[in-house]
């Protein structure tokens, strides 16, 4: 069925949607002088192409053959993909791109793709964008552009099924068959004067460039708001509800710019709330659940959130197309990159993880003593997180002194003691379930009534899924259910999510998918090299992807009811072969889950609390502890890039969580009590470079001056948060001071 999709902004603002003569408008540039790399290959012999610098390349024959490509509501030129013997992309290396239309402009759009150097992995990248504008101008931001393949099933703007790879990186393979991806990035550019050229970041950054696209901003001044609709886009997210999805309520996602430019009057924002709602030529998309506009100055831009409740049909109109009604989820990448992190995961900002399992048995005292008074030695990982949960790897790798593991176990437990018998330690004596939650919940929460949605992922050791089979003195199990059983008891607005590694280092059932850092074998006994290790908890399968992956995994989706998966280390994996039943059974009771493959489109960032360990480690000294300051800081940074801060603590081997961990996140509770309205449920739009710090002074006067463009009106009440105390002044000269 075909209907024309529209969006209604109450009759009384109706008035207001018009655009400028020019204003709205897809500017492509022109980046032909500029491509300096062969990102489409014509096969396993073209020599010519090579896209991220190590020789591999997109298959051309999955690219676009046309001049241009609409993504988003916005027009890009597409380079020459299909002349074998022309550039096609633009290796990041400070170009200055001209602006051959002068005017102001909204925002840059761009189809871009991230790569790395060969000992780097799929990463995001970040580079800073430099606008010059007429007068000598000029103005700095950063923007944010994802990998051009990843183990996750995603999809970008222009996709292809797989790409060429380089055989002597990648075990003689010539064909690598993650999806990979042309992707979409966009920033905001300031409109109140003409710009004349931008500047690309530099080469350290990693960013490929296919097009650049600007939208127009109106030239005049005008005395109504100037608005466009840049795109409609309907999601497979629900807003959150006791109802399952068959009956939930659709997220629709409308993107709304202010084209005024930014010197403007205030008569060109919109100052007053309006509902937002869309509905189709035949009436058959119903808004049960209209978007507010409270408020959207000049040069600005509003993502808005509306409720649709309706069919499956597929509806197409003059530029929009949306999917009404969410469908369930089957096997492939097809389907499951359709699936998206939900609503609740990036309202959430916040969230506690946990390293606690049989490694704190040794005490803690297995990292280096060097480490005490700086960051770890080069004899470790980079992040000695890594060191406590690979104690075993690295008592066996390398198996003589070169390994300070192996020189500490050999000190202090002798060489007849392995990994295993430190399981019957492992007693967790102080352990209360009770305690971890409140504190979690008291360290995340905006107030102490709030419902916003927090995430707890705790990190699930595989022999807390096989040992309640086995037999080991003086372990208990069962942690992570009365951990999980704690939190919906007595905190049911937590998110509770698991972690589970795909591979395991010496279980020889993994040999079929064995590779250099996991073989798939037993370990030879770490001081005598003889052949082999138990393996505490094995039992033989025949095969260990869907014989012990899958059920263990799936204990996790339907005994646990986990909100999120954490799937770590790449590899083999049955999760793409389960994560649609997960879907489907979390949806059924009205849960949106999370897997590791959503957080293509969400990006988080983790840190742990101990500056050298994300567990606990007795020789990290109490002042070296991240502290409220230092967590909030981080918190603020990362939320204002439109990320999620995901923070590690490392309870000790007996349960308890030290004070130098819970007192901070206490302390950073206490702060979002106040603070919260500016990290939960926010959306970046950058509105302003970063500012270049020489030093710090106190503000003359005690007045702090915000050059930012503020969307602050004459009549607005500002308080310093955690106050109640008016600070906002008015100036006689007709400015406001805080």
């Amino acid at each position: 069925m075909r209907g024309l999709i529209f969006l209604a902004i109450a009759v009384a603002i109706h008035a207001l949607l018009i655009t400028a003569q020019g204003a709205g408008r897809s500017i492509p540039l022109d980046l032909s002088s500029a491509f300096n790399a062969k990102a489409a290959s014509t096969g396993l012999n073209d020599t010519f192409a090579d896209f991220d610098g190590s020789g591999r390349a997109f298959p051309v024959e999955f690219l676009p053959s046309e001049s241009s490509f609409t993504f988003d509501g916005i027009k890009f030129a597409l380079p020459p993909f299909h002349n074998a013997t022309a550039y096609d992309t633009v290796r990041s290396a400070s170009q200055v791109i001209r602006v051959d239309e002068s005017g102001e402009f909204q925002s840059l759009h761009a189809l871009a793709s991230a790569v790395w150097p060969p000992s780097s992995s799929a990463l995001a990248r970040v580079g800073n964008v430099t606008f010059a504008f007429a007068g000598g101008s000029q103005f700095t931001a950063s923007i944010i552009v994802g990998p051009w393949y990843s183990d996750s099933p995603f999809n970008g703007p222009i996709h292809t099924p797989w790409h060429y790879a380089n055989g002597s990186l990648e075990y003689n393979n010539t064909v690598d068959h993650n999806i990979t991806h042309i992707l979409y990035a966009t920033m905001r550019v300031p409109s109140a004067l003409p710009l004349v050229s931008i500047t690309l970041p530099e080469p350290d950054t990693y960013i490929n460039w296919f097009s650049i696209t600007l939208r127009s901003a109106s030239s005049s001044l005008p005395s109504v708001p100037v608005l466009g609709v840049q795109s409609v886009r309907s999601t497979t997210k629900w807003f959150d509800s006791e109802l399952p999805s068959t009956d939930s309520i659709q997220i629709i996602e409308v993107r709304l710019d202010n084209l005024a430019p930014l010197d403007g009057t205030t008569d060109s924002w919109i100052r007053t709330p309006y509902n937002v709602s869309i509905s189709s030529s035949d009436s058959s998309l119903i808004t049960v659940v209209p978007a507010t506009l409270k408020r959207l100055r000049s040069n600005d831009q509003a993502l808005l959130r509306v409720g649709d409740q309706h069919g499956h049909e597929v509806y197409r109109s003059e530029g929009w197309e949306v999917t009404a009604g969410i469908p369930e989820w089957v096997k492939g990448d097809a389907s499951l990159a359709t699936h998206e992190a939900p609503e609740w995961y990036d309202d959430a900002k916040f969230g506690i993880f946990i390293h606690w399992g049989v490694y704190w048995s040794q005490r803690g005292h297995h990292l280096d003593s060097s480490m005490r008074s700086g960051r770890p030695t080069s004899a470790f990982l980079t992040y000695a997180a890594l060191a406590v949960i690979r104690y075993n790897w690295q008592l066996h790798n390398p198996p003589d002194a070169d390994s300070p593991t192996w020189v500490h176990h050999l000190q202090t437990y002798g060489p007849d003691v392995i990994y295993d018998d430190f399981i019957a330690n492992f007693t967790a004596e102080a352990w209360d379930p009770d305690e971890w939650t409140d504190l979690f919940a008291d360290a995340v929460r905006a107030t102490l009534s709030s419902s916003r949605s927090i995430t707890m992922v705790l990190h699930c050791s595989t022999w807390e899924l096989v040992a309640q089979k086995c037999d080991r003195d003086g372990a208990k199990t069962g942690y992570s259910q009365e951990l999980f059983d704690s939190a919906k008891t007595r905190h049911p607005e937590l998110h509770r999510g698991t972690y589970y590694s795909m591979p395991e280092w010496f279980n020889p059932d993994y040999a079929p998918y064995a590779r250099t850092d996991f073989p798939g074998q037993p370990a030879l006994y770490a001081f005598n090299h003889s052949c082999c290790e138990p393996y505490f908890g094995h039992i033989p399968v025949d095969n260990y992807l869907e014989d012990l992956q899958r059920p263990q995994i799936e204990k996790l989706f339907y005994e646990y009811d986990t909100d999120i998966l954490w799937c770590d280390e790449d590899g083999a994996s049955a999760f793409s072969e389960i994560a649609p039943a997960w879907y489907n059974y979390a949806a059924a009771q009205g849960r949106q889950s999370l897997g590791t493959t959503d957080l293509s489109q969400k990006w988080e960032s983790s840190a742990g609390m101990d500056p050298f360990s994300y567990g606990y480690n007795s020789n990290t000294s109490a002042d070296a502890y991240m502290n409220a300051s230092e967590i909030i800081v981080e918190l603020v940074d990362i939320v204002s890039k439109g990320g999620n801060f995901l923070l590690d603590i490392g309870p000790k081997a007996d349960g308890t969580v030290i004070p130098e961990e819970s007192g901070p996140l206490l302390q950073v509770g206490t702060w979002l009590r106040t603070s919260g309205d500016a990290i939960y449920s926010t959306r970046p739009w950058f509105v302003q470079s970063a500012d270049s710090t020489q030093g710090i002074r106190t503000p003359e006067g005690g007045v702090l001056n915000v050059k930012a463009p503020v969307p602050v009106l004459e009549g607005d009440t500002v308080r310093m948060l955690g106050g109640s105390q008016d600070r906002w002044l008015e100036r006689e000269c007709g400015g406001r001071e805080l």
